[in-house]
């Protein structure tokens, strides 16, 4: 049975960082709520139809805002990045935190 602590993590932001925990199989993807997790299949969809790789992304999905962090190849693809989750409707916030490899 899991712990509090455990269903917290999937709930509320890590202070430091203002992520909550993934909450698919790999942990890294999370939508709490039905209409958040439609907006992480479209987020998701959208940057595969771009040809961006989500592998290296984590993507929090909180009401309206996407929070994405994670490694890009190139600084053009992270502009991309950017780009493409700001053209999905119902995003009216994105925060980036990407590095170049």
């Amino acid at each position: 049975m899991p712990t509090n602590q455990d269903l917290a993590s999937h709930t509320i932001p890590d202070p430091s960082s203002g992520f909550r925990a993934g909450s698919d199989d790999d942990g890294d993807m999370s939508a709490a709520s039905p209409e958040e997790q439609r907006l992480l299949v479209r987020v998701q969809q959208a940057l595969v139809d771009a040809g961006i790789g989500t592998e290296d992304l984590t993507i929090d999905i909180q009401q309206d805002r996407v929070n994405i962090r994670g490694f890009v190849a190139t600084h053009e693809e992270g502009v991309k990045v950017g780009d493409v989750i700001r053209d999905v409707p119902g995003v009216l916030e994105v925060y980036e935190q990407l590095v170049v490899r």
